[in-house]
């Protein structure tokens, strides 16, 4: 099997990309995202009428860096590299990806967090008076309170709203993981939001989505990640916030910052993030103590404090 034949079964042959991407054991949200980079990278071949090989693959990659970020050209050039892997391990193709360096992307933080002041008029600016109205508020305020994922408040189904020691707790599927085995705590201020929330709906079951549609087409059912990322991305605009650094998993880099602002204990911070390496955490606590105490702040003032006097004997 050639290379010209491999490029058109990965454009006809679904089952090839669904076999590929069961053998990768990805979760499902990195599977779409995988995906779709396969398809941004068929379409990029048949538009310019190429056969892949290690130049077009490179050629790929400047083109996706130029119209994407870096992050996620990164990510489109790791599912190619993936692909071709297993095309090599299950078909003896060569790897043309193999020695394709993938995009620098940055250490920091892709996404700002909200100031204290935005979360009070976000917060402020939802209402109550339609069930929609009501999702979405229990959504936002779950989202900068517990400091979900997108994509474990979309998994999340009524029956993992469960009690340990008379706390009300909210179970997740954490990122990575196969099972519902991790919980964040839902505190008194959004069990009132919660409880108000599914009072409103009608038709559900335990098993039913906890943040579902209000359509009438598709009402109860699970929404996807892009439509919870819509709904965010308009009520940041309602207040004013057009940012692209300003996103729905601000909210989480909102929540984590301000658990430490608030004094949480650095393992504390930890657990509530769900952070499998300490030094992730380390990273909120480094970025808010590099601006707590800027040496740039301090050489200002010392400028400031220390500017030579003009000799006023001088004429």
């Amino acid at each position: 099997m050639d290379l010209s034949v491999i490029n058109s079964e990965i454009n006809l042959n679904i089952n090839l990309i669904d076999d590929w991407l069961k053998d990768s054991e990805i979760s499902e949200n990195s599977r779409e995202t995988y995906e779709k980079g396969i398809k941004i990278y068929i379409n990029y071949l048949q538009d310019n009428g190429l056969v892949s090989s290690r130049s077009t693959i490179i050629d790929f990659k400047n083109y996706a860096m130029e119209r994407y970020s870096n992050a996620t050209a990164y990510i489109y050039l790791s599912s190619i590299k993936s692909l071709y892997r297993y095309l090599e391990r299950s078909y003896g193709i060569v790897n043309v990806a193999r020695d394709v360096k993938l995009p620098k992307i940055s250490k920091g933080f892709k996404k700002d967090c909200l100031t204290l002041d935005q979360v009070y008029e976000l917060l402020d600016s939802l209402e109550e008076n339609t069930l929609k109205q009501m999702r979405d508020k229990v959504m936002v305020n779950m989202f900068i309170r517990c400091g979900l994922r997108c994509c474990e408040l979309r998994n999340a189904n009524i029956e993992d709203i469960r009690t340990i020691d008379g706390i009300k707790v909210l179970y997740i599927k954490g990122k990575g993981h196969d099972e519902k085995d991790e919980y964040v705590v839902i505190t008194d201020e959004t069990l009132k939001l919660v409880d108000k929330y599914l009072s409103m709906r009608k038709d559900y079951i335990d098993k039913s989505p906890l943040i579902a549609s209000c359509g009438n087409r598709s009402y109860g059912g699970r929404l996807d990640s892009s439509t919870i990322r819509y709904v965010c991305k308009r009520y940041l605009k309602n207040i004013g916030i057009c940012s692209n650094r300003l996103t729905t998993h601000s909210f989480r880099h909102t929540a984590i910052s301000l658990c430490i602002i608030a004094g949480s204990s650095l393992l504390d911070v930890k657990d509530y993030a769900r952070h499998t390496d300490i030094n992730t955490t380390l990273k909120y606590i480094h970025n808010l103590k590099r601006l707590e105490n800027a040496p740039e702040l301090k050489l200002d003032e010392f400028l400031k404090n220390n500017t030579p006097k003009k000799d006023e004997n001088i004429s």
